[in-house]
């Protein structure tokens, strides 16, 4: 019997490796993996199904909560204007002033506005409490289909290397060793590249003239029929006929098969589309011209003949040749010793750091740990287990500093042991990272992040979910650093992959742009800040309506954005407005006081006709501070003695 799916998707098996492991621990067979398949197809379209039924619903039940609050709405204004007409009227009748009516109505009007706001407050909340006991999740199906189309997608490149691994082992069967590489790039060639016809050297042809080479004449068609009834025969589920086009990711696809076959494969590039190929070829063709030309120029040595040569030798049409099988190692299944001693020690100490016997517990930890090493060797994934469990252990107690360390010394034993790529020195090397955030080393956390998505991006592709959560651990590490520009560069990021992954239409959209939104508003820019709050809560509005409580957080925070916003920009209209009427008026006044200079200036001029302009002996007699003042309009006695003269006169 297979688990029922949500239990499947519960575990996110995001990885082939996961996903076996998770197969396996339900007891099901390898065999299944086409039923898996199916199954992730089937419940794809009931989810779809279902969303369409929800979003009638949910559009059904927000017409109605808004129709309600319009009702309240236009019930609290009601109520308002009567309390205040009232006590008006009640205020008019005892012979009150206008402006005492006037007061005594507003602050009517204000207590009966206060207690409509309280009973709304009550009413809501207890709307919540009904809710919550009556609660149904509504599922995020973007989300949910982002998923199940990771977990088909990896169903069926898993039952595809699974496949030609089968059909490497029996083509190869009855063929000679020395021609076990050519077919092993053939056949890669034509499911991943372009097929193109090998130059075997003739000396190996007649060494064996009845060796069987049917295997290098397929067809690039041939190979795709015989790989789709190869998965047919052994997982009973039929390819649809585009998967070698859309379905399979060539890098991640061939390190599967080399990992199940035991290919060891030359560490170069490889061009897997012929544009990509025909482009190389092009250009070291340029470069084998340029280096002839230069050698018959300068007349090297026979030496860097053969370096050139040599770096000309890999360019070929095809994406795979035989030089680059570099051998095929065994593959052995087997079981690893389990020590029960040391898990019932481990779970001692697990027992007493519950009991709140810390120090105890951690130094028995630290003695299992030794056993570890003893029984299982250093280098050994089982003790990098005890290592990583012991880092989350840490990590529990807020003991950052030993968490990181004690992760790291399990990611060195995984990358060793289990590949950097396995599931596991993922999950060590995500340890590490939220470790050095929480011991406030940016630095090495970002570090390990970017290795992180580098690792996803080229093995499972730039749409994986994991990289939306990495970007979005990086962005709020720096934020919290009051790196607040660089915060919103990687939450720009972290939107768009969301977007790529799960939909525009996804809650994890919604819930990155509202974390985006508040690295917005702590950084001032208030505009930009309603515009990711509003997308995020119309995301929550249409998927989960406005009943939900997330809707609701969203929804407050929106609108007091944009109320402070909108009276920002009032206040700052009214200081634009204020400033402008005081330039306006100070232009008056000095236009009125100029105008007013000048026609004193006239009169002046016209008294100083009349008057004898002759030089006045008496101020010649003063001092230059004396002067400047007479001629500033100072009271001096020189002025005093002319005032008379001139009234004499």
């Amino acid at each position: 019997m297979l688990p029922h799916p949500k239990k499947m998707l519960k575990l996110w098996p995001l990885m082939k490796k996961t996903l076996e492991n998770n197969l396996h621990g339900h007891g099901i067979n390898i065999r299944y993996l086409g039923q898996i398949a199916q199954i992730a197809l089937d419940r794809k379209e009931k989810a779809l199904a279902r969303r369409e039924k929800s979003a009638t619903e949910i559009e059904k039940k927000n017409a109605e909560i808004l129709e309600k609050r319009k009702q309240r709405e236009e019930d609290a204004e009601k109520r308002i204007k009567e309390a205040f007409e009232e006590v008006a009227k009640k205020a008019k009748e005892e012979g009150a002033s206008e402006e005492e009516i006037k007061n005594k109505a507003q602050t009517a009007a204000s207590e009966v506005s206060k207690k409509i706001s309280s009973e709304v407050e009550e009413s809501e909340k207890a709307e919540e409490a009904a809710a919550a006991e009556n609660e149904e999740k509504t599922e995020d199906v973007a989300s949910i289909n982002s998923l199940l189309t990771i977990l088909y997608n990896l169903s069926v490149q898993d039952m595809v290397s699974r496949a030609v691994k089968h059909i490497l082992n029996r083509l190869v069967s009855d063929t000679p060793l020395c021609f076990v590489p050519h077919v092993i790039a053939h056949i890669h060639n034509a499911l991943l590249g372009q097929v193109e016809e090998f130059q075997i050297d003739e000396a190996m042809l007649e060494a064996y003239p009845e060796a069987n080479l049917d295997a290098l004449k397929l067809s690039k068609e041939s190979v795709i029929e015989i790989i789709e009834k190869e998965v047919y025969i052994r997982f009973r589920y039929q390819l649809p006929s585009t998967w070698n086009t859309e379905l399979i990711r060539p890098v991640s696809l061939l390190r599967e098969i080399a990992l199940k076959y035991g290919i060891q494969w030359k560490d170069r590039k490889f061009y897997f589309s012929k544009e990509e190929i025909d482009a190389q070829v092009a250009l070291f063709e340029k470069q084998q011209a340029i280096e002839e030309s230069e050698f018959k120029k300068s007349h090297k040595s026979k030496k860097n003949s053969k370096t050139t040569k040599e770096s000309i030798e890999f360019v070929s049409k095809s994406t795979f040749v035989p030089d680059d099988v570099l051998c095929i190692v065994p593959v052995v299944k087997d079981s690893i010793y389990g020590s029960t001693l040391v898990e019932e020690i481990w779970e001692a100490a697990r027992i007493r750091v519950n009991n709140n016997e810390v120090e105890e517990g951690l130094s028995i930890f630290q003695e299992c740990i030794s056993i570890y090493e003893q029984v299982y060797g250093t280098l050994h994934p089982a003790t990098a287990k005890a290592y990583n469990s012991l880092a989350q252990i840490y990590a529990d107690l807020k003991h950052f500093p030993e968490s990181c360390a004690y992760a790291r010394k399990a990611y060195r034993i995984y990358e060793r042991t289990t590949g950097i790529d396995s599931v596991d020195s993922f999950g060590a090397l995500s340890k590490i990272a939220y470790g050095e955030s929480q011991n406030k080393s940016l630095y090495n956390s970002i570090q390990c992040y970017k290795h992180l998505i580098d690792l996803y991006s080229n093995i499972y592709g730039e749409d994986h979910p994991t990289i939306v959560t990495c970007l979005t651990s990086i962005a709020i590490s720096l934020q919290n650093f009051q790196l607040v520009n660089e915060s919103l560069k990687v939450f720009e990021n972290a939107v768009s992959a969301a977007e790529t992954t799960y939909g525009k239409d996804s809650q994890m959209v919604a819930y990155v742009r509202y974390q985006y939104a508040h690295a917005y508003a702590s950084n001032s820019q208030l505009n930009k800040s309603v515009k990711e709050m509003q997308a995020a809560f119309e995301i929550f509005k249409n998927e989960l309506g406005l009943s939900d409580p997330t809707t609701k957080k969203t929804e407050k925070w929106y609108t007091s954005l944009e109320r402070y916003v909108t009276i920002t920009a009032r206040q700052e209209k009214m200081l634009k407005e204020a400033e402008a009427a005081r330039l306006k008026e100070e232009r008056k006044e000095a236009a009125a006081a100029s105008s007013i200079v000048a026609s004193s200036k006239s009169n002046d001029k016209g008294k100083k006709s009349k008057r004898d302009i002759s030089p006045d002996p008496e101020i010649s007699k003063q001092s230059v501070d004396d002067i400047m003042k007479f001629i500033e309009g100072g009271n001096t006695p020189s002025k005093k003695k002319s005032g008379k003269k001139n009234g004499k006169k």
